[in-house]
């Protein structure tokens, strides 16, 4: 006699949300058909290029907090659809109002300029390995293996001492 395995209330919403924790295949093909370039670069690196702080730089801030806090923006040039917005709490030197003793970055944070960045909700989310892959799937579609194959041959033959066979 077969059993029915009953699933509580929150054992079917596990289910319904690691159905949805990632894109499928299909989602990052058709993602990738209209993604930017600077999309891909961003989703595939993890992160956005902002610049770093370079040493004697000096910051600029586009205004304050409420509460007395420096803020920083920068858009990332990748992409230029998130922008970094960084918090600094500037303390001034002991005996002195106006000479800075020390910077402190105590907030940051991304700021979406363009939603279309996050993808389609409910869709899930874009693994970079697949990125990857799917982008390496469309670049090679329709290649005969056989013919790829003999290819490396030729190659690994012409160049055996310095190239390593996996063979």
């Amino acid at each position: 006699m077969a059993t029915i395995k009953l699933r509580s209330v929150q054992g079917e919403t596990q289910d319904a949300i690691s159905d949805t924790l990632w894109a499928t295949d299909d989602a990052i093909s058709e993602w990738l058909d209209t993604a930017d370039e600077g999309d891909i670069i961003c989703r595939e690196r993890v992160r956005h290029g902002y610049r770093r702080v370079r040493r004697g730089e000096r910051l600029n801030f586009v205004g304050r907090t409420k509460s007395g806090l420096f803020i920083r923006r920068q858009l990332c040039p990748d992409c230029r659809k998130v922008e970094l917005v960084e918090m600094y709490l500037l303390k001034a030197r002991r005996g002195t109002k106006n000479v800075l003793a020390q910077a402190e970055r105590v907030a940051s944070y991304p700021n979406y300029l363009d939603r279309s960045y996050l993808g389609k909700p409910g869709e899930g989310r874009k693994k970079p390995s697949k990125i990857r892959d799917m982008i390496v799937t469309k670049a090679m579609e329709g290649i005969d293996i056989r013919e790829l194959e003999r290819e490396v041959a030729e190659y690994e033959a012409a160049h055996a001492p310095e190239v390593y066979s996996a063979s």
